[in-house]
């Protein structure tokens, strides 16, 4: 049993001859799309030419750029860039306003998360400096009283150097104990033999 939809479905449906030579108008002219496309090359030369500015004088001001403000001036530029191809050459700017918020929302997730992402790794350092160590081999790290980053002992390295320790010293003297025998003996000790043989 078929439905009327099927029946009204011609797989051989082909154009008709004034729809196959009809000429398709395109939404933007010729010019505004040259003139965006001039403006585009024009922001690239922009965006290159920046990044090579590292000072600039201001009168009798010397003003040096860091790579934050690179950043910055490659990210508007970029900016800039992508709402004109948005605009023109995805025709955003006449198509249905929807479209435009569904974009718009879309780059703002993606603004979202990247941020979220920055902000969890500037945030990594802000911790307990008791808990916070560097791992470098033979061992970690620990902040000494100065501040200044003391190298701590490893786990395997603190256990070779305690079997050093018992082997070396069978008694269990430990080496920080004095070497001198008679400088640990009590006065007592030290006292001469009243007798004896």
């Amino acid at each position: 049993m078929s439905s009327n939809l099927h029946d009204t479905i011609d797989p051989h449906e082909t154009l008709s001859t004034e729809e196959a030579h009809s000429h398709h108008v395109h939404v933007t002219p010729f010019w505004p799309m040259f003139w965006v496309f001039a403006v585009l090359l024009f922001l690239t030369a922009l965006t290159v030419w920046s990044s090579n500015i590292h000072e600039f004088w201001i009168g009798n001001t010397l003003i040096e750029l860091g790579p934050t403000p690179h950043i910055l001036m490659a990210l508007s530029i970029a900016v800039v860039k992508g709402v004109l191809v948005a605009m023109y050459f995805m025709h955003l700017k006449y198509d249905s306003p929807m479209n435009t918020a569904v974009v718009a929302a879309t780059l703002f997730g993606v603004v979202l998360f990247i941020g979220f992402t920055l902000a969890d790794m500037g945030a990594r350092n802000v911790l307990d400096p008791m808990q916070h160590k560097k791992i470098m081999a033979g061992g970690d790290t620990h902040r000494g009283p100065d501040g200044s980053w003391v190298q701590g002992m490893g786990v395997v390295q603190a256990a070779i150097e305690n079997a050093k320790a018992a082997h070396t010293n069978p008694d269990g003297h430990h080496e920080d104990a004095p070497a001198d025998a008679a400088s640990a003996q009590t006065p007592a000790e030290t006292a001469a033999p009243t007798g004896g043989h």
